[in-house]
């Protein structure tokens, strides 16, 4: 602002003592002189009292200003005027005689040079922008004409009041709604500017990005960015250029432009960085406006910093009112790596996010966004932590949203081989949220998980609720129907799944979403009902107008088992060679052993040898290659060709051993010991694995797993300590995933034997989640079961009894499996139930004759628990009738036979019963043996020097009494 000199002034005072005429008109007592009234008005303006002063100038300037004497004193005092006004923001008012002052010829150069440039504000503030935008072009342009004149002081000055300039030139084009003209103004300014004013070229970078985004050029505001990266430190309104590159990162976003807006959003500062720094930028100004308001010749400086004072307290203002700016650009990061298919990066943002930010409407949008997340990379378990989390924090907040949360963390659960954790919470989505928009396939998905754990009739009745409770969702009901279907298949009730997949093809005649497959369930079913020609018709059909489906190959593979069940032994091989590889390299495979089994079971030992030869020739990279050599040695071994099987064994051991994806390493192992018949030949074998396993130990770890493994097998039988004291050395390095089925069912038997119930019953879990259709399973379900029992938890036992039965038709194990549900029932009282099993038993052919005679004494004992005792000696008698070289069970059969006899008041032929007991030599190391004879002694001590009595015993009259 203008500033009398002291010259000024002195010579000011001495033109108005002697200017004036001394007999002027007298003023009243409260008018002051010339003199006392510039002495007034000086002392007002050099207190600030800028009112007073311009009240006082005003004064002076109309009263004296048309007295020829005075007129020129009063002309030299209207810039001091000026100054006031503009002290006092009065833009409008004070233009006018501005632009008079201006056109003073006499103004000196550093009054034009500071008027100048004041005009154009205030054309700038009365919004006149048009013309402001000259008055600075003309100022920054050098184009007035006393620029000429400026000492070298007044130059500094003006170069300071040039550089404001050109920052308000720019800034006309945006007050006009020009952005793309300031933003070419800008781009052509920002590097000069940072030669002289780096503050200015900050802001005039603030500016340009503004307007090129209003201007809709994010190519641009890109580049800008970029460019501006190294100098963003030098940004003084930076709260102004973040919220500026948020909203371009947005844009980018949205344009499907991420990995530009990841560049963009991930160099924004962080809310608390921002405020830092922008109050920090305040406060240094605040202190440079004190210093521009006391220092001559800086009062364009005093304006800048007000104006920029002013502009990042409003910011401040705004950008303190959103608490929610981090977590809305970490979000935004997280959705543009999401864009790009990069949920890991996602997800750990959006993590992050949820651990340090605090609880907000956006931090509880990415906690979802989380979830969905995790479950695109199949980390199940982050999601559902990420969903108990969200539930935690927002669920009693957001009812609406708490539903489709819920179904996530289902989904999770299920995704993550948990279908019965998963089953409960779908099940709550649908009967807590019954009118959610998830609640129909909620139902939907609680009846797949119950698919999912083999309880097919109870996804059955989920599947049969949902048209009653939601009969609108016609697609859902469709899959149910459907999916109804395949519970009977998977629970093995072929004759009703058929029933029921050939009613959907008849309910959706058209546009079936399963109308493929439905028919191949069909064929499937008939196949499985053992209706060969008809499932032959039904495949053969279904493959010829189905070429190249999915379940194409599977058809050529069932028509070749059921034309070989069926004796067609060409046509079989014929149908297995018609599969593609390259359609599905399993079945591929599957056909190759399957047609080796046909060369089997007609003894074409050497076609057979020849068949697996050329599967490894043509195969080389096949998993199954161990299973090949192992029946290679098979053949070799029938043929009496030991040493050859042996060195094909050995062979395929030593290349195939450490190969995690080859299965059938295991077959050979447990062939070996029939190729070292005899204890030396098995001391021959032991000495052999156990340096195998040593050698391996370190550098092939699952070799070593696996030949210490069938070391330990080797001797179950003749050192069954011996042998689960090995497998349980093998437990630590165990992996249910990775590893062979068959040594994770025996490491788990043993560690349920040892009494190591928790890890046992982890690897059966495991081992059933891993390999669902491993022959083990039956181990599985029983091994679980006797857990159960010795935890005194009987129903629990029996559930995972039923699930044997229902998942492992034709087990080895299904007699044990009756044996231990009978005694179930027997604790319960359930003895018609425990009768059932035990006969049960009777009836299998596979059951070991000892279970046998050991059921018979059970069935017995039953009886005469009953109060049947006649019964009960037919099943006694039948134990030493049929099954006498079991000593143990025909001793105890003789003893409770006659003590039966005893109840029914038969002494007679009870003694002849005991005596039989005691007069079977082969049976006198049994506890039963040396009682019986007391017994007699006791009833007639003569009874050794007599006969039996004729007639005593008549075995055919008790048998007859068995139900």
């Amino acid at each position: 602002m203008l500033k009398p000199t002291t010259s000024f002034i002195l010579l000011l005072l001495w033109w108005l003592n002697f200017a004036l005429p001394r007999h002027a008109e007298a003023q009243d007592a409260t008018e002051l002189t010339p003199t006392e009234l510039f002495n007034a008005a000086r002392s007002a303006f050099d207190a600030g009292d800028w009112a007073q002063a311009e009240t006082l100038f005003t004064k002076f300037i109309d009263t004296y200003g048309g007295v020829a004497e005075t007129a020129e004193a009063a002309k030299r005092m209207k810039p001091l005027l000026v100054s006031t006004k503009l002290r006092q923001k009065k833009y409008a008012e004070t233009l006018p005689l501005l632009e008079e002052v201006l056109k003073d010829p006499q103004l000196d150069p550093g009054s034009s040079d500071e008027l100048a440039f004041w005009k154009g504000i205030c054309q700038f503030q009365v919004q006149d922008f048009d013309a402001a935008q000259k008055a600075f072009g003309e100022f920054y342009g050098e184009k007035l004409p006393y620029v000429v004149r400026l000492n070298e002081v007044q130059r500094r000055v003006h170069a300071g009041r040039r550089t404001e300039s050109v920052v308000l030139y720019g800034m006309c084009f945006i007050m006009k709604d020009d952005f793309k003209g300031a933003a070419t103004f800008f781009g052509s300014q920002i590097a000069p500017l940072r030669q002289v004013n780096r503050e200015a070229a900050g802001r005039a970078t603030v500016l340009r990005l503004h307007a090129l985004l209003e201007s809709n050029d994010d190519a641009a505001a890109l580049a800008l960015v970029k460019d501006s990266a190294p100098h963003v430190q030098e940004i003084t309104q930076a709260v102004a250029y973040h919220t500026l590159c948020l909203q371009l990162g947005s844009r980018l976003l949205e344009s499907g432009k991420s990995y530009d807006a990841i560049y963009v959003l991930q160099r924004i500062w962080n809310r608390e960085k921002l405020l830092s720094t922008q109050q920090a930028s305040l406060a240094s100004f605040t202190t440079r406006l004190e210093v521009a308001r006391k220092t001559p010749g800086q009062e364009y400086l005093a304006f800048q910093y007000e104006s920029l004072i002013s502009r990042i307290q409003r910011e401040l203002e705004q950008f303190e009112k959103l608490p929610s700016f981090d977590p809305a650009l970490r979000l935004r990061i997280a959705s543009a790596y999401r864009d790009l298919g990069r949920y890991r990066e996602c997800a750990l943002i959006l993590d992050d996010m949820l651990q340090r930010m605090p609880p907000d409407d956006v931090v509880k949008k990415a906690t979802l966004s989380l979830v969905q997340c995790w479950m695109q990379i199949q980390r199940w378990d982050k999601a559902v932590t990420a969903a108990d989390t969200w539930i935690e924090k927002f669920g009693p907040t957001s009812p609406d949203e708490l539903p489709t949360v819920l179904f996530l963390k289902a989904s999770a659960l299920q995704g993550d081989h948990r279908p019965d954790a998963a089953e409960m919470i779908f099940a709550e989505v649908h009967q807590k949220h019954p009118q959610h928009e998830m609640a129909a396939r909620a139902l939907f998905m609680e009846g797949i998980c119950l698919l999912e754990q083999d309880l097919n009739r109870e996804a059955e009745d989920a599947f049969s609720e949902l048209p009653k409770k939601h009969p609108n969702a016609t697609d859902l009901i469709e899959e149910s129907f459907y999916w109804t279907g395949m519970g009977r298949s998977f629970d093995k009730q072929h004759a009703q799944a058929r029933s029921q997949m050939e009613a959907y093809l008849k309910r959706y005649p058209q546009h079936a979403r399963y109308t493929q497959d439905a028919q191949f369930r069909i064929a499937f079913s008939s196949f499985g009902l053992a209706e060969y020609p008809r499932a032959i018709r039904e495949l053969q059909s279904f493959i010829s107008a189905n070429r190249g489906s999915q379940y194409a190959e599977e058809g050529k593979l069932l028509l070749g088992d059921a034309l070989g069940a069926e004796g067609r032994i060409d046509e079989a091989i014929a149908a297995y060679q018609t599969i593609d590889r390259v359609a599905n390299p399993r079945f591929h495979e599957d056909a190759w052993f399957r047609t080796g089994n046909i060369y089997n079971l007609a003894e074409r030992f050497d076609a057979m040898r020849s068949h697996y030869e050329r599967f490894i020739l043509e195969n080389p990279r096949s998993m199954r290659i161990a299973e090949a050599v192992y029946w290679i040695g098979w053949t070799y071994d029938s043929a009496g060709k030991r040493e050859e099987a042996r060195t094909a064994y050995w062979d395929a051991i030593e290349k195939h051993g450490n190969t995690a994806d080859t299965p059938g390493v295991e077959d050979i192992l447990t062939a070996l010991p029939r190729l070292y018949p005899g204890p030396e030949g098995r001391q021959e074998l032991q000495v052999r694995l156990g340096d195998l396993t040593q050698k391996a130990a370190t550098l092939r770890p699952l070799l070593a797993l696996r030949t210490g493994w069938a070391r330990a097998v080797l001797w179950r039988k003749a050192d069954p300590d011996n042998c689960r004291r090995w497998l349980l050395e093998l437990a630590p390095r165990l992996n249910a995933k990775e590893h062979s089925p068959r040594i994770v069912a025996d490491v788990a038997d043993a560690l349920r034997e040892s009494g190591r119930l928790d890890e046992a019953r982890k690897l059966y879990v495991d081992l059933r989640k891993w390999h669902p259709r491993a022959f083990e399973k039956d181990r599985v379900f029983l091994g679980l079961g006797l857990i159960a029992l010795s935890e005194k938890k009987p129903e629990e036992a029996l559930k995972a009894l039923a699930r044997f039965e229902t998942e492992t038709l034709n087990s080895p194990l299904l007699g044990e499996v009756a044996s231990i549900k009978s005694g179930l029932f027997v604790d319960q009282g359930k003895y018609k139930e425990a009768q059932a099993e035990m006969e049960k038993i009777l009836e299998m052919p596979t059951v070991p004759r000892q279970l046998k005679a050991t059921t018979l004494l059970k069935l017995g004992d039953l009886m005469t628990a009953q109060k049947q005792d006649l019964k009960a000696t037919a099943y006694f008698e039948r134990v030493y009738v049929s099954y006498g070289k079991y000593l143990p069970e025909v001793a105890l059969a003789y003893f409770k036979r006659a003590e039966a006899l005893d109840r029914l008041n038969e002494p007679r032929k009870a003694e002849a019963v005991y005596r039989e007991l005691a007069e079977r030599l082969e049976l006198s190391a049994q506890p039963v043996h040396q009682k019986a004879i007391v017994l007699l002694d006791s009833r007639d001590p003569s009874w050794r020097d007599r006969r039996p009595e004729e007639g005593a015993e008549t075995p055919q009259a008790s048998t007859s009494s068995i139900p």
